[in-house]
């Protein structure tokens, strides 16, 4: 993942559709790996919530089950995009 230390690096970051897959991948690779470890589903959902804000993403939508993750967004030049994935037992 890259680091980024200013707003205005980060907005020309996720300009692009394949930076704001970089990043649902990243969230949804995260909760997976969360839920496996045995986390609360609020926690999972809040951690989500929390890195795709950071990283200038809009109307996040995290649906978190215990062995579903299904994570949509809004980047801020208006593309959507969502990333679903299976949790193993």
């Amino acid at each position: 993942m890259v680091r980024l230390k200013k707003s205005s690096e980060v907005k020309r970051y996720i300009a692009s559709n394949e930076a704001m897959g970089e990043i649902l991948d990243f969230a949804a690779a995260l909760s997976r790996d969360m839920l496996v470890c045995g986390a609360n589903v609020e926690r999972v959902s809040l951690a989500v919530y929390k890195i795709t804000h950071a990283y200038g993403l809009h109307d996040v939508c995290p649906y978190i089950l215990s062995n579903y993750v299904s994570i949509s967004a809004r980047s801020s030049d208006g593309t959507y995009g969502s990333r679903q994935m299976k949790v193993p037992r």
